[in-house]
């Protein structure tokens, strides 16, 4: 069906408060960010954010979703760029860490909102859009003879929070130097995974 005059403009209101209230979020914090600021910033009214959203909390929750839908759309991207299923992993971690780990996104998604949301509702919606690409990752791996028959299941738990420590470990030591040591790491962990693969410095990339 196609979507009314009300229709659109409704989506269209929807879509500035999720704008603004991460951009308010990103710049003042949640706890600073008030419901009518959010309203005002995105030119609406209070009565437009309870009639699209629960409250901020429910805001926030669009807000996050959006990012990481977004943030796993640029991983898969740049995954699919490879061949190789190792590599794929690698691109995917590149651009997971360069892209969460700027200054306004890392401090919606890897401050704000799990302080606010809850470690289980923040990883839960991680999980929701992380989980299955990095098991189908995984399997990848396996199938191709990088990694030994390991449950794909556990495993990509465990490395998306190596990957999410790791994002934070960059945020704290600063940008580029803190990623350069961090990917050093990550690295040589992945490479201690792989049946024989090689760590970059040893590959001669």
């Amino acid at each position: 069906m196609v979507p009314t005059l009300r229709e659109k403009h409704a989506e269209a209101t929807r879509r500035a408060l999720i704008r603004s209230a991460r951009t308010l979020f990103a710049r003042r914090g949640y706890e600073a960010t008030g419901v009518d600021q959010i309203a005002a910033h995105a030119g609406a009214t209070r009565g437009a954010v309870y009639h699209h959203f629960d409250g901020k909390r429910d805001l926030l929750v669009a807000v996050v979703d959006e990012m990481q839908a977004a943030l796993v759309r640029q991983v898969v991207e740049a995954s699919d760029r490879e061949s190789d299923a190792w590599q794929r992993m690698r691109a995917g971690l590149a651009t997971f860490l360069e892209t969460c780990t700027q200054p306004a996104t890392a401090k919606v998604l890897l401050v704000e909102a799990p302080a606010a949301l809850g470690w289980d509702a923040w990883r839960e919606i991680d999980a929701r859009h992380f989980l299955g690409v990095t098991r189908a990752g995984i399997e990848a791996l396996i199938a191709e003879g990088h990694l030994p028959a390991v449950d794909a299941e556990v495993l990509a738990h465990l490395l998306m929070a190596m990957w999410t420590e790791a994002a934070l470990l960059i945020v704290r030591e600063g940008r580029p130097a803190g990623r350069a040591r961090v990917e050093a790491a990550v690295e040589a962990l992945l490479a201690g995974l792989a049946k024989g693969e090689p760590s970059r410095g040893d590959a001669g990339d």
